[in-house]
């Protein structure tokens, strides 16, 4: 919660902080906004940009949703107390490349803006975006990601890669997140397909040295009692020639 995030910002000495952090009940503020905080990793940023901490962004589920709805009310009401304009809400990465706030980012940052321009009582903007697959998402992009998480293992029930996003295939991206350490949301967002591209993309190939081939079953069992003495691990593996 907001409580627990200032308390944490204000008893370390990290150069890390923001002016207000928000959760899905209520809103925090620790520095006043005319003073510096260390929240972009830019001197652009930190100087010249109030910063704005989301809550529960790691653990997500509803209670991240209520703390980015309440964050774009909040947000709408700095804009409007100094008349500002939508185009000075930014995000970390535009600062210092960090992919940052990453659920947001995961779920569109074009409609966290639409969020913050609902509040303002304005249109949301033509653009659309959304880069993350969710249940009813249709294609082959559902299919990819179906057929990925099969080869890890997960389990798509009946239908396999059918590039439908139904139940099994988000229980299975749910599973996926879990054994992860993941946001558990059931969302395929940018942070769950990169860690699929990790762990595919992990080499398993192993290399083996052997130091002789024996007709002889006790000749290898001797060379075996010779290298473990020498605190060598050893085993025999018995093939047909």
């Amino acid at each position: 919660p907001a409580k627990n995030e200032i308390a944490y910002m204000a008893r370390n000495n990290n150069k890390v902080s923001y002016h207000i952090a928000i959760d899905d009940v209520e809103a925090i503020q620790a520095i006043p906004f005319n003073r510096s905080a260390y929240h972009a990793g830019t001197s652009d940023g930190n100087n010249n940009y109030i910063g704005v901490e989301i809550c529960y962004s790691k653990s997500g589920g509803p209670k991240f949703v209520k703390a980015e709805e309440n964050t774009a009310e909040v947000v709408a009401q700095i804009l409007i107390s100094n008349n500002w304009g939508i185009d000075k809400v930014k995000k970390h990465q535009d600062f210092s490349g960090k992919y940052c706030p990453h659920r947001t980012l995961d779920l569109g940052w074009n409609r966290f803006l639409n969020m913050v321009r609902s509040k303002l009582g304005q249109g949301p903007s033509l653009e659309t975006e959304r880069t993350y697959l969710k249940d009813g998402d249709k294609g082959e992009n559902v299919k990819s990601l179906q057929s990925d998480l099969i080869k890890l293992g997960l389990n798509i029930e009946s239908y396999g890669a059918d590039g439908i996003y139904g139940a099994s295939t988000k229980n299975a991206v749910v599973e996926f997140q879990k054994v992860n350490g993941l946001g558990v949301d059931g969302l395929a967002g940018q942070e769950v397909l990169n860690k699929i591209k990790e762990l595919l993309n992990v080499d398993n190939t192993i290399y083996k040295v052997q130091t002789g081939a024996y007709s002889e079953e006790q000749n290898a069992l001797n060379k075996a009692s010779e290298l473990k003495d020498k605190g060598i691990e050893t085993y025999i593996v018995k093939e047909k020639r």
